[in-house]
C-alpha cells in the first residue's frame, strides 16, 4: 500500500466522531460506512490508481468525520473483518459499493455483505451508490441530514 491511497484501505483505528448530527435523532452523530473492493488488490479491467483517485474524490464530498471507506481484498477473511468493522461504530448508514453488484465479486459475496450489515448493524440504513462519486447521494436518500451536504456538492 502506498501513502497516497491509505485513506481508502481498511483502517485499524475507529473513525473520528462525526461533525454532523441527525435532525431525526437530535444529538446522534452521523456515521456512514462505504464498503467496496480494493482496486489495487482485485484484478480487473480498470486502472487501480485512477479508480482509487475517483473513489477518494467521491469520499471527499462527505462532511468531515462522517464517512469511513472500508475496502477489502480477495484474500481477506471478509466475514470476520466486516463483523469487526460493523461493530466498531453505531453506523447511521452503510453504502454498499457498486463494484460489489456488477460482477467484480461473485454474487454470494454481495449477499454475505448485505446480510452481515443486517446482522451486525441492524439500525443502519443500507444504501447503494450508482457511480464512484455518488455515495453521498446514496446515503442522503436514507439519511436526511446528509441531503443538504449532497445539494451543496452538486450545485452549479
Amino acid at each position: 500500500m502506498n501513502a497516497s491511497d491509505t485513506d481508502l484501505h481498511m483502517s485499524a483505528q475507529p473513525p473520528r466522531p462525526a461533525t454532523v448530527t441527525s435532525a431525526a435523532t437530535p444529538g446522534q452523530r452521523l456515521s456512514v460506512l462505504w464498503i467496496g473492493i480494493d482496486p489495487h488488490r482485485f484484478p480487473g479491467p480498470w486502472d487501480a490508481d485512477e479508480l482509487a483517485a475517483t473513489l477518494s474524490a467521491g469520499a471527499g464530498r462527505f462532511p468531515p468525520g462522517v464517512l469511513e471507506t472500508w475496502l477489502f481484498g480477495p484474500d481477506d477473511d471478509l466475514e470476520e473483518l466486516l463483523a469487526t468493522k460493523l461493530a466498531e461504530v453505531d453506523w447511521t448508514c452503510v453504502v454498499v459499493g457498486r463494484g460489489l453488484r456488477v460482477g467484480a465479486v461473485p454474487l454470494p459475496v454481495f449477499e454475505q455483505i448485505v446480510n452481515a450489515v443486517r446482522q451486525h448493524a441492524p439500525g443502519a440504513a443500507i444504501a447503494f451508490n450508482d457511480t464512484l462519486t455518488d455515495a453521498l447521494e446514496a446515503a442522503a436518500r436514507w439519511v436526511p441530514a446528509l441531503a443538504q451536504s449532497s445539494e451543496r456538492t452538486t450545485a452549479p
